[in-house]
C-alpha cells in the first residue's frame, strides 16, 4: 500500500543478510583474483541464492496469491553430490530445488533429489572471457538442436566462437546430460532450466523440446549482471508453476492422510459428441506412469494407466498420454493432429474389429489450457510459453534486460514475467528455425495395454508384432494413414479372455503424432521422423524420396532384432546382461530360435526377395549396363557389335530406391505381411 515500506526486516534477518553478503563478497569483488579452486565457488553461489530468498521472505507480498510462491533453495553441502533418487553415479556441483513458501530457508537443502529440482547448476573455476565468451556484449547463443529422429549436438556450443573444450562448453554438455534426469523424475515437467557459473560469469539456460537457449554471460562482478540473475531467481519464486515449466493440468496428490496413498490427478480436455474439443476437463486418477520421459529434448511423452474414478485407481482401464506434440504453422494445408487421427480411427473402429484388427479408441483429448495473468484461458503452446514468434524464428540470445519498475508494489513484483530470452528477429537465418511450434496435448484412450517388454515368451512377441503389422496395413488401406514412428515404445501388449475362458495376448499400435496421409506432398524423409534405433536406412540418410510403408516395415524388423538382442522382457534382459558381463555365452541363455527364423524371413522379404528384380535387392548399389539413349545420349543407328558395345554405359542403381517403386513395393509389402 502507498506509504508503507516494501521490506520489513527484523534484526535477526538483517544480521543474517549481512553475514551472507560478506560471505559472497570474494565472488562479486571486481578486484578479486580470477583463479580459484572450483569448490571455492560453491559457497559463493549458495550464499547469493540464500540472500535473495531471505530478502523475498521479508517482502510484504500479497497473501491472496501466495499459492503461487515457492522457495528456490540451493544445496547446503560444501562439495558435489549424487541426488538420492539417481540411479547413475554422476555427481552434481549444485542444484536449485523447489520448496513450499512456508519452509524454513536455513542453509538450503541437505539431500537434493531430481524429483524436486528446478535446475541443475554446473560450476567451473575459469571466469576469463576467453574461455566462456569473447565479450559480455556479444550476441552469444548456446544452441543444441534435437529434432525427432536423432538430431545431434554441434561441436561448437556457442555462436560467439566458444571453443568446444572451453569450460562453458563442458558445463553446457553436463547440463544436457543431467537435465534428462529432471524430466525422467518430474512427470509434469514440460521444459526445464539450467545454470552455469564459470568463475564469476553466470548463464541461465532454458531447455525446450527442440533446443537449449542461454543468456549471455551475467557477470557477478557488475551490478547489472547481479541484477539480471537476481531478477530471474525472484521471478522463479513468484511466478506460476507453468512459467517454471510445469503442466498445470497435472497434480501430484499426497493422499496418505486419507488412506488413498500418493496419486496423480490428470485433468484431460473433454470431447463433445462430435469429437470437438471443449473447455471442460475430465479428471483421471493414476498411481504412476508406465512410460516416462527419458531424454533432454523431444516430445517428453508420458503414459499413465488411469481410471476416471478414484475408487478404481488400482484397477485402471484408460491410458492417458501427455506430450509436447508438433502443430502446423504458416500458410498451406494443415496436417491432422494425433487426436484427429484417433477420431478417424474411432469412426472406423467397427471395420477394424470386423477384420480382427486392434486399434486404440480415443475417449477424451485436447490441448492443455492454462489461465494467464489476465485471467484468460490460453492453450499451452510454444508460442504462449516462450513468447511471440519464438516458435518459428530463433536467433542469437543477448543478455537479460529487465526494465526498471517505478511501481514498488507487491503486485508488480509478482506480475512481471521471468527475464525474457531476447531474440533478434530482423535477420532470419537457417539457425532461426530451431524451435518448432508445439502444443502440450493430453489424451485418454482405451484399451489399456502394457509395454512390449511385458511379453512372457517369444511366441507372444511374434503374435504382438503380427498384430501391429496387421493394424498398420489396415490403417493405411482403410484410413489413409502412414504411421512413420514404429518403435518398441509404440507397440503395446494387451491381454483378454476368450469365449472359452482362456487368456490370449494381442498387440496394439499407438502414437500417431507423426502419422500422415501418404498422398501428402510433405511426406519427405528430411523430416527424419521416427525413433533413432529403429529408423529405416533411407530415413537415416535423409533421402529426398517419399516415405512408404516399407520404411515402417523395416522399422518393425529392427524392433524384432532389438528385442531379440537385448531380451524380450526384464527377466531375459538380466540373463543376457550377465552372460555378456561374464562372457558365458553358451549356457542358460533364452531360446530365441523362432525369433531368429522370423527375423531371417523378414529380412528376405524386405532386402533379398527373389520375387522382385535383382536391382531391388540388398542395400548396396549395383552397376548395370544401359544404352546411352536411356541416360540422355542419342542411340547409334549402326547395328554393328562394336557400335552396340560403345552404346552401353555403366549406371549405378540404388536398390533402396528401386524397391519403393511399383510393382516391387507391392510384392515386398505382401511378402512382409504374409
Amino acid at each position: 500500500a502507498p506509504g508503507q515500506p516494501l521490506l520489513q526486516i527484523s534484526d535477526d534477518v538483517l544480521h543474517r543478510l549481512r553475514s551472507l553478503a560478506q560471505g559472497l563478497r570474494p565472488w562479486v569483488d571486481c578486484k578479486a583474483a580470477a583463479v580459484r579452486q572450483e569448490k571455492d565457488l560453491y559457497p559463493y553461489f549458495r550464499k547469493l541464492v540464500l540472500f535473495v530468498m531471505e530478502c523475498l521472505k521479508a517482502l510484504l507480498l500479497s497473501t491472496t496469491i501466495r499459492d503461487h510462491y515457492r522457495l528456490i533453495l540451493p544445496y547446503s553441502g560444501v562439495g558435489d553430490f549424487k541426488p538420492k533418487d539417481s540411479l547413475e553415479n554422476f555427481k552434481l556441483d549444485q542444484a536449485l530445488s523447489i520448496r513450499p513458501w512456508c519452509d524454513v530457508i536455513g542453509d538450503g537443502v541437505d539431500e537434493p533429489c531430481y524429483i524436486d529440482m528446478l535446475a541443475v547448476v554446473e560450476m567451473k573455476v575459469d571466469d576469463t572471457p576467453k574461455a566462456s565468451s569473447r565479450t559480455n556484449s556479444s550476441r552469444t547463443s548456446s544452441r543444441t538442436s534435437s529434432r525427432a529422429g536423432g538430431g545431434t549436438f554441434p561441436a561448437g556450443l556457442s555462436a560467439s566462437g566458444v571453443p568446444p573444450k572451453s569450460n562453458i562448453g563442458a558445463a553446457h554438455g553436463q547440463l544436457v546430460r543431467y537435465t534428462r534426469q529432471i524430466y525422467e523424475h518430474q512427470h509434469s515437467r514440460f521444459y526445464s532450466w539450467g545454470v552455469t557459473s564459470c568463475g564469476s560469469l553466470v548463464r541461465v539456460y532454458l531447455f525446450g523440446p527442440d533446443c537449449a537457449m542461454s543468456t549471455a554471460d551475467l557477470d557477478m562482478r557488475t551490478s547489472a549482471g547481479r541484477k539480471d540473475f537476481v531478477s530471474w531467481l525472484a521471478n522463479m519464486c513468484l511466478c506460476e508453476d507453468r512459467v517454471r515449466g510445469f503442466i498445470p493440468s497435472m497434480k501430484h496428490v499426497d493422499g496418505t492422510t486419507g488412506g488413498k496413498g500418493a496419486y496423480w490427478e490428470l485433468h484431460v480436455p473433454m470431447l463433445d459428441s462430435h469429437g470437438a474439443e471443449t473447455d471442460k476437463t475430465r479428471v483421471y486418477y493414476s498411481r504412476d506412469p508406465s512410460f516416462v520421459a527419458s531424454s533432454t529434448f523431444g516430445r517428453h511423452t508420458r503414459g499413465f494407466p488411469a481410471s476416471a474414478s478414484l475408487a478404481n485407481i488400482d484397477d485402471p482401464d484408460v491410458f492417458v498420454k501427455v506430450a509436447w506434440q508438433y502443430a502446423d504453422q504458416g500458410p498451406g494445408p494443415t496436417r491432422k493432429t494425433e487426436i484427429q487421427h484417433l477420431l478417424d480411427i474411432r469412426h472406423k473402429s467397427a471395420s477394424a474389429a470386423h477384420h480382427g484388427v486392434n486399434v486404440p479408441i480415443i475417449v477424451d483429448g485436447g490441448t492443455v489450457k492454462a489461465v494467464d495473468r489476465d485471467g484468460c484461458r490460453v492453450c499451452l503452446t510454444s508460442d504462449t510459453v516462450y513468447g511471440k514468434d519464438i516458435a518459428t524464428r530463433y536467433a542469437a540470445v543477448d543478455d537479460l534486460s529487465i526494465p526498471a519498475s517505478k511501481d514498488n508494489s507487491s503486485s508488480s513484483v509478482r506480475s512481471r514475467p521471468p527475464p525474457p530470452f531476447n531474440l533478434h528477429l530482423d535477420a532470419p537465418t537457417k539457425e532461426q528455425k530451431l524451435l518448432s511450434l508445439r502444443k502440450v496435448n493430453m489424451l485418454a484412450t482405451t484399451p489399456l495395454c502394457q509395454p512390449l517388454s511385458s511379453v512372457q515368451t517369444p511366441d507372444e512377441l511374434i503374435v504382438v508384432l503380427a498384430d501391429a503389422t496387421r493394424a498398420h496395413n489396415w490403417l493405411l488401406t482403410e484410413c489413409g494413414l502412414l504411421h512413420r514412428d514404429i518403435s518398441s515404445n509404440n507397440i503395446l501388449v494387451g491381454r483378454r479372455n476368450t469365449d472359452g475362458g482362456d487368456s490370449e495376448v494381442y498387440g496394439l499400435l499407438i502414437d500417431y503424432d507423426y502419422a500422415i496421409n501418404p498422398s501428402d506432398s510433405r511426406l519427405s524423409r528430411p523430416e527424419r521422423t521416427g525413433t533413432l534405433p529403429f529408423m529405416s536406412i533411407l530415413t537415416l540418410e535423409a533421402h529426398p524420396g517419399q516415405q512408404t510403408e516399407l520404411d515402417d516395415f523395416e522399422s518393425l524388423f529392427y524392433v524384432l532384432c532389438f528385442q531379440a538382442t537385448f531380451g524380450i522382457n526384464k527377466k531375459d534382459s538380466a540373463v543376457l546382461k550377465l552372460a555378456h558381463e561374464t562372457m558365458d555365452l553358451k549356457s542358460g541363455l533364452p531360446n530365441y530360435r523362432d525369433l531368429k527364423v522370423l527375423s531371417r524371413e523378414l529380412y528376405d522379404a524386405l532386402f533379398a526377395n527373389p520375387d522382385v528384380d535383382e536391382c531391388c535387392r540388398g542395400t548396396s548399389g549395383i552397376v548395370t549396363e544401359a544404352p546411352h539413349s536411356q541416360v540422355g545420349s542419342p542411340a547409334k543407328e549402326d547395328g554393328g557389335l562394336q557400335d552396340l558395345f560403345n552404346d552401353l554405359t555403366l549406371v549405378t542403381v540404388d536398390p533402396m530406391v528401386e524397391r519403393t517403386k511399383d510393382p516391387a513395393k507391392k510384392t515386398l509389402v505382401s511378402s512382409f505381411i504374409e
